[in-house]
């Protein structure tokens, strides 16, 4: 394709230059038309072609071979006399850069569609990309290394004190449909009908915090929060007996609700404005707590600030976790904070002495005492 390419852009060169040449002499219409015609013909063979377009691409010929090749393309078709005077036309310095370049553009005018030119400048960039693999590539190196949700939360974390409590509000309805499952659970009427439906009400709580929710000596669950839903499941179903509790790990609280496998849940849960967002209606709170340390007698601490350097035990994804790098952090105080997956592993942790310190909500250190 390249060679044929060649042969026809010689073949139109010579033919723009004779038609300079005929033009400048003063020759007829018809002494021109006949000039150009005897210029274009097909005056190369392929194999001369050949050897024309490597040796001039190599830059391995001198002026006066060049004018060999053009005579001996000539041969038969145009006289001695005629090919030489081409060449010394086209040699002259009579001949402009501007005319040179108007008869090379003229020369090679639509022989390479626009495809192919697009194609010889692909080749010609080899190695460098188009917009369509850039965003292919960026797409590739930032795969898996943050959601989307979670680049919502870092602009609202940026935005911090320049929003208005609305806009924070709705950043944060945001976060939630992109990171929240779809409700499991095909919902007839509202959530109150749909438990009088079913007949009994399913609800999350916690079976290992003493006090609120735990199993007595005789197997029984029992605590403030079974309590509560033991009353809903009366108001609602008139049977307090009519509940499932559904044991629910404080990283798991906000899914369960959220995809609707739970009715409700009572166990304890910080209220925050970003989980009333993210997870449903709070409803009052229940119980006013605060955050502690606990530590053995024989650590000899007696505030907080005291415990520089110290390994301390939490359970993850909770807000005590949250408040404890943020103490740590605020304070420089150096912790080794461990997360465990939930409060029974926390606290066996700490009792078993892997940990110099205990941080939990002031009721759960008591549950733990």
């Amino acid at each position: 394709m390249v060679i044929n390419k060649a042969r026809m852009a010689l073949a139109a060169l010579a033919g723009a230059l004779a038609l300079l040449a005929a033009c400048s002499s003063g020759a007829s219409e018809e002494e021109v038309m006949a000039r150009v015609a005897d210029a274009t013909a097909d005056m190369v063979l392929q194999s001369d072609a050949d050897n024309m377009v490597a040796q001039a691409t190599a830059g391995m010929i001198t002026q006066a071979e060049a004018d060999a090749m053009v005579a001996q393309a000539a041969a038969g078709m145009v006289s001695q006399a005629d090919a030489d005077k081409m060449v010394a036309q086209a040699a002259d310095d009579s001949f402009t850069q501007e005319e040179m370049d108007a008869a090379v553009a003229w020369a090679t005018e639509d022989l390479i569609p626009q495809a192919e030119v697009d194609a010889l400048v692909a080749e010609a960039t080899a190695g460098m990309i188009t917009q369509e693999d850039a965003d292919k590539m960026l797409a590739e190196a930032t795969a898996g290394m943050i959601t989307q949700a979670e680049a919502d939360a870092m602009l609202a974390q940026a935005a911090a004190g320049m929003m208005t409590r609305a806009d924070a509000e709705r950043m944060a309805r945001e976060i939630a449909d992109a990171m929240m499952p779809e409700p499991t659970i095909e919902l007839r009427g509202n959530r109150f009908e749909f438990v009088k439906d079913r007949g009994s009400l399913v609800c999350a709580v916690n079976n290992s915090l003493p006090g609120f929710g735990y199993f007595d000596d005789s197997g029984n669950l029992v605590g403030f929060d079974i309590d509560l839903c033991r009353g809903v499941a009366a108001a609602v179903l008139g049977d307090a007996d009519a509940v499932e509790f559904r044991p629910t790990a404080a990283a798991e609280r906000g899914p369960s609700i959220a995809s609707g496998e739970v009715d409700m849940m009572s166990r304890n849960t910080t209220w925050t404005a970003s989980r009333d967002a993210l997870w449903g209606d709070f409803a009052q709170t229940m119980f006013y707590d605060g955050q502690g340390f606990m530590v053995p007698k024989s650590l000899g601490v007696y505030s907080a600030a005291e415990l520089r350097g110290a390994l301390v035990c939490v359970q993850q994804g909770t807000t005590t976790e949250l408040n404890a790098k943020d103490f740590n952090r605020r304070n420089n105080m150096g912790f080794d904070i461990v997360a465990f997956p939930d409060n029974v592993s926390t606290n066996a942790a700490y009792l078993e002495g892997r940990c110099d310190a205990l941080t939990t909500d002031r009721s759960g250190l008591v549950a733990v005492r």
